[in-house]
């Protein structure tokens, strides 16, 4: 990709980058770009510093036990029963509510406006919502997971959201069983995540969801747990492939194939830059992605360059 030239560098383009790499940036903060050399800038913008984020609300506890609050129930009457669900419900919905507030400080005033503002596209591309989720702690710790991989490899951030509960709930692979295949993970990782739709059959869907067979939840906390009796061990035929096949091999396979690299290069210009990049545009950076094997930062210097 072409690269600027010391010579066009200008205030109007520093306060541009910061922009596009963060949330804004002050007068101060764009005249003291302008003076830096931009390859200078652009290696500090993707190198994260998070020793000064703001600390997440207080309820945020390692290992909560989520079973716990329905345990209680057990001797309830039916009408306490009801009015006890509607208490959870509510309770999620006002941690939601501060899970927002704090990370729209994380945006503001965080010291790593491009970790955030990947966070934020990692948040939109692999979408999850409240209302089927249902626990303000998995959302928080999908949002964690994707802070703390945001300019990582792709495969890592792919295999990541395939394990996270949020995602799990989701896209119900919770109910994917050996005999009783859920393909709407199966489906969704390759439409909207990874290939885009026309670039895989039906059968890839089918096989595809049996290799994620047995990838649930723990029954107490809201972390991954593999069931291995719930996972189909038998043979499979994926992108040609064959084996006992898991979901590890699912997603290196995927990203295999070069049109992984062209749909994510599309993804991120179209999110930091403009929708509908030129052809070559996606085409040099997918050639980026390919030549350090799917890691995010290279991908992202040649783009803010």
């Amino acid at each position: 990709m072409k690269t600027i030239a010391r010579s066009d560098w200008s205030r109007d383009r520093a306060a541009h980058l910061l922009n596009r790499a963060g949330f804004g940036c002050t007068p101060e903060q764009a005249d003291a770009a302008a003076k830096r050399d931009p390859a200078e800038l652009v290696d500090e913008l993707v190198s994260f510093d998070t020793a000064k984020a703001p600390t997440p609300p207080e309820w945020v506890k390692p290992g909560v036990e989520e079973r716990e609050k329905y345990r209680e129930m057990a001797g309830l009457t039916p009408e306490e029963r009801r009015d006890r669900q509607r208490e959870i419900r509510r309770e999620n919905l006002e941690r939601l509510a501060q899970l927002r507030i704090w990370w729209l400080e994380r945006m503001r005033t965080g010291p790593a406006p491009l970790q955030e503002r990947l966070t934020l596209f990692l948040h939109g591309h692999f979408a999850t919502g409240m209302t089927k989720v249902r626990n303000a702690y998995a959302m928080y710790e999908q949002n964690r997971m994707f802070r703390a991989k945001a300019s990582g490899n792709w495969e890592d951030i792919v295999l990541a959201v395939s394990r996270d509960p949020a995602m799990i709930i989701y896209l119900d692979n919770a109910q994917n069983r050996k005999g009783r295949p859920n393909e709407n993970y199966a489906r969704e990782l390759m439409e909207l995540f990874t290939l885009g739709e026309g670039h895989y059959t039906e059968k890839d869907i089918q096989e595809s969801a049996r290799a994620f067979s047995g990838w649930g939840l723990h029954r107490d906390r809201v972390e991954f747990y593999f069931l291995e009796r719930q996972h189909d061990n038998d043979r499979k035929v994926f992108f040609e492939k064959s084996g006992n096949l898991n979901g590890e091999d699912i997603v290196r396979f995927i990203l295999e194939r070069p049109r992984a690299a062209e749909y994510l290069a599309r993804k991120l210009w179209a999110f930091f830059a403009y929708a509908e990049p030129e052809a070559e545009v996606v085409s040099d950076l997918a050639a980026v992605l390919r030549a350090s094997r799917m890691e995010l930062k290279p991908a992202l210097r040649a783009m803010f360059l």
